[in-house]
């Protein structure tokens, strides 16, 4: 065999090796957009069962939905294991919000998604007693970039009005 002819050959080769490389791009893609679906959904079902267990821990306990209801009007009012129980409630209700803050900006959250989470924090950020939870204890304990975001929330609602509770 002639030169020419193994240069016809090695192009061949080439061409098929190409080709071969971009079949593996092409399904590594296609793999990782599947994958990064698969994150999205297993998110949002993570989300809705933190909100569905901690809602049902509300609900089926009278005491706690008791304490609840106080703390969110004057956290400052509550005392000894109430105030206790109601910080706590908040503290888990706050790591809830800062996950799904978390996870929109990691990108694992759609925007409508997000809407959702970000209203049930407005509901707890409209009234006086989590305000001053937020102030004496939760702001402290918060990721830096999720303090200023509920701080601007806050800021954004404004002062307790006639929509507290």
């Amino acid at each position: 065999m002639n030169s020419s002819v193994w240069i016809v050959v090695a192009a061949v080769a080439n061409l098929i090796a190409s080709i071969g490389v971009i079949a593996a791009v092409v399904l590594l893609a296609r793999h990782i957009r599947d994958n990064s679906e698969a994150v999205r959904m297993n998110v949002r079902q993570s989300a809705l069962s933190l909100h569905g267990n901690f809602t049902d821990l509300i609900i089926q306990n009278p005491d706690l939905q008791d304490i609840y209801r106080r703390g969110r009007k004057d956290y400052w009012n509550l005392k000894g294991q109430d105030l206790y129980r109601f910080s706590n409630l908040a503290q888990k209700a706050f790591w809830y919000f800062s996950t799904l803050y978390h996870q929109r900006h990691m990108g694992n959250l759609e925007e409508h998604q997000w809407h959702e989470g970000r209203a049930h924090l407005s509901y707890w950020l409209q009234s006086e007693g989590v305000r001053q939870w937020w102030q004496d204890f939760g702001s402290k304990s918060a990721a830096p970039d999720f303090r200023r975001f509920v701080d601007e929330e806050l800021e954004r609602l404004g002062p307790i009005g006639r929509h507290q509770r």
